[in-house]
C-alpha cells in the first residue's frame, strides 16, 4: 500500500482481492489497526476500504467511514442505507458530505447522528433534507442549537424551511428558545418569528388565488405552478382541496404519501396540465425523501 504509486491495476486489483479475503481472517483489534492505519490512504484499493467500512464491528468501520478519500458518496449512501446508528455517525462526522448523503443521515439517522451532522459544517442537505432536519429539531434541543448556529445556511433558507413546517413544529420549535441549553435561542426565535409573518402572508396569498380559480380569473394551474416553484406543500393542499370540494387533511396525506397513485388521480379529475402535474410530483417526492424519477417515468 505504501508504495502503490508504482503499482499496475491489474497488481492493484490482485493485492485487493487476496487482502480482502485475509482480512476476513482477523480479531478485531488487527482490523482496526488496519483502519486506522490506512484510512487516510488515497491509494487503499476500494474493496479493501469497502470491506474495512463495511465491518460489523463499528469501532473497525469508524476510521475508513470517517477519513477514507476512496470511498465515494454513492458507496457510503449504499452502507449508510443499511448500517445502524454507530456507522451512520462515523459518515456524518466526514469533512464532506454531498446533499444526497447528508439526506440519507436525516432520514436514517437517531439524535445522536442528526447532531453530529447537524454540527458539521462540510454537510450539504436538499431544501427537503434539511426541512426534515428542522421538523427533527423541533424535539430535540441538541439538533436545534446546532442546526440554528451554522453559519453557512443562509437565514433566508431557514425561513423558508421554517415557514413550510406546520404549526405543531414551529411551536415546539418556538418552546426551545425557552430551554437554557439552546445557544441559538436568539437566531431560532428571530427565525420564527420572520418565518410567521411570512407564512401569514402566504396563507394570504392561498386564500386569493382560491378566489380567483373560484371566479374563473385566474387558471389553476398557474396557480400550482406558483406554489411549486416556491415549495409550498401545505398552500398547494389548501388550493387544491378547495378546488377539488374534498378535506385539506385529505390531500395534505395525498402529497406526503409515498404511493402516486392519489396524486395523480387528484389532477387527472381536476384536469390539471401534464407539465403542472409532473413538476407536482417531483416536489412530493424530494420533500418525502424519495429517488426522483425522470418526466417520462413520472408519467409513466
Amino acid at each position: 500500500l505504501e508504495r502503490s504509486a508504482g503499482h499496475g491495476d491489474r497488481e492493484s486489483e490482485i493485492f485487493g482481492r487476496i487482502f480482502t479475503e485475509l482480512l476476513d481472517t482477523l480479531p478485531s483489534d488487527d482490523r482496526l489497526a488496519f483502519s486506522d492505519r490506512f484510512a487516510t490512504v488515497p491509494t487503499t484499493p476500494a474493496d479493501v476500504a469497502l470491506r474495512i467500512a463495511d465491518d460489523d464491528d463499528p469501532q473497525v468501520a469508524a476510521p475508513m467511514l470517517e477519513h477514507s478519500p476512496v470511498l465515494t458518496d454513492a458507496t457510503l449512501i449504499a452502507l449508510a442505507e443499511r448500517r445502524g446508528p454507530e456507522h451512520l455517525v462515523a459518515i456524518a462526522r466526514r469533512e464532506r458530505i454531498g446533499a444526497d448523503l447528508g439526506d440519507v443521515l436525516v432520514d436514517r439517522g437517531d439524535a445522536i447522528v442528526l447532531e453530529t451532522v447537524s454540527r458539521n459544517a462540510g454537510a450539504a442537505f436538499s431544501d427537503g433534507g434539511l426541512t426534515r432536519l428542522t421538523r427533527a429539531a423541533a424535539d430535540l434541543a441538541p439538533v436545534a442549537e446546532a442546526l440554528f448556529g451554522r453559519l453557512d445556511i443562509s437565514r433566508e433558507r431557514f425561513d423558508r424551511i421554517l415557514a413550510s413546517l406546520d404549526d405543531a413544529a414551529r411551536e415546539r420549535l418556538a418552546r426551545l428558545t425557552l430551554t437554557d441549553g439552546v445557544v441559538a435561542a436568539v437566531l431560532l426565535r428571530n427565525s420564527l418569528e420572520a418565518a410567521a409573518a411570512r407564512r401569514e402572508r402566504e396563507r394570504e396569498e392561498t386564500e386569493a388565488m382560491i378566489a380567483l380559480v373560484g371566479a374563473g380569473t385566474r387558471r389553476l394551474d398557474g396557480c400550482l405552478d406558483d406554489l411549486v416553484h416556491d415549495g409550498r406543500l401545505d398552500d398547494l393542499a389548501r388550493l387544491l382541496a378547495a378546488v377539488a370540494d374534498l378535506p385539506q387533511p385529505h390531500l395534505a396525506a395525498v402529497l406526503s404519501s409515498r404511493n402516486d397513485f392519489g396524486l395523480a388521480l387528484v389532477c387527472r379529475s381536476l384536469e390539471v396540465g401534464e407539465a403542472t402535474w409532473v413538476e407536482l410530483d417531483r416536489l412530493r417526492r424530494t420533500t418525502a425523501g424519495m429517488p426522483a424519477v425522470s418526466a417520462a417515468e413520472a408519467r409513466s
